[in-house]
């Protein structure tokens, strides 16, 4: 019964909120969905030339890292083949600790 007596009383204001929090959901939301548009593509700054040239370097040893590691991995997969195709089952476990040795 108290609860019936409260809404009565308070009703408008009870809805006003309701109406004040949903209008600010929907003020907030809209400027959230409505982010301003970049029309011209930003430009990066210019890296100074010693910068750029230290970059390139960079960029050329890792290049050269990874092709060395490549044809290293290349060589072990041919070793490990090798190994695994061996019949005997002492040998190829002989030349298996050979090649984890050299790793």
């Amino acid at each position: 019964m108290q609860f019936r007596i409260l809404w009565e009383r308070s009703k408008w204001a009870v809805w006003a909120t309701l109406a004040a929090v949903a209008a600010g959901l929907v003020w907030f939301f809209g400027r959230l969905l409505r982010s301003p548009k970049v029309d011209a593509p930003v430009e990066l700054p210019k890296l100074p030339a010693v910068l750029q040239e230290r970059a390139e370097a960079a960029e050329e040893r890792a290049l050269v890292i990874k092709a060395s590691v490549s044809a290293r991995a290349d060589k072990d997969r041919e070793a490990l083949i090798q190994i695994s195709k061996e019949p005997d089952a002492a040998e190829r476990r002989r030349r298996l600790a050979s090649f984890l040795r050299g790793l």
